[in-house]
């Protein structure tokens, strides 16, 4: 009766714990004020190097290029994780997406996230002060919409 019992809570145990078998990559998004901007800081669960990013200085959509270091976790990465940024009024919505699924350069072994903004921004990409971030220096772009009245016909 007693074995059955240590069986029982044995597998309740392991079925609870199953969704927690895969850990996440992307642990917090943090936007600072800056003169003429926001930085925004894209801390990760891992040490990282940041190795390169797409397009070079403005756009809606940026792809970021990283190795993973050390993985500070035994259990797999998620397949895929979603952050989207904390409320600022210094900067466009957006959200960080990270895909072990070719989300950016499916020939590369190296690990991509992309970050998509609600409008395009001017930025300055940059390694973390620590090896768990990317920073990112931001300057909202004016769009032609709001920055010029619509002529009436």
């Amino acid at each position: 009766m007693i074995n059955a019992l240590v069986k029982l809570i044995f597998t309740c145990l392991i079925l609870g714990l199953a969704q927690f078998a895969n850990a996440q990559l992307l642990d917090e998004i943090e936007i600072n004020p800056v003169a003429g901007g926001a930085e925004v800081n894209i801390r990760f669960a891992s040490q990282i190097q940041y190795l390169r990013h797409y397009p070079k200085d403005k756009g809606d959509k940026i792809q970021v290029y990283f190795r993973l270091l050390a993985l500070d976790t035994p259990e797999p990465l998620q397949a895929q994780e979603q952050r989207k940024s904390p409320p600022s009024d210094l900067l466009p919505s957006f959200t960080v997406s990270y895909n072990t699924r070719g989300s950016c350069d499916a020939a590369s072994s190296n690990h991509c996230v992309v970050i998509q903004f609600s409008r395009p921004v001017q930025y300055k990409i940059k390694p973390g002060k620590d090896a768990y971030s990317v920073t990112l220096q931001v300057t909202a772009l004016s769009s032609p919409e709001t920055t010029q009245p619509k002529s009436e016909k």
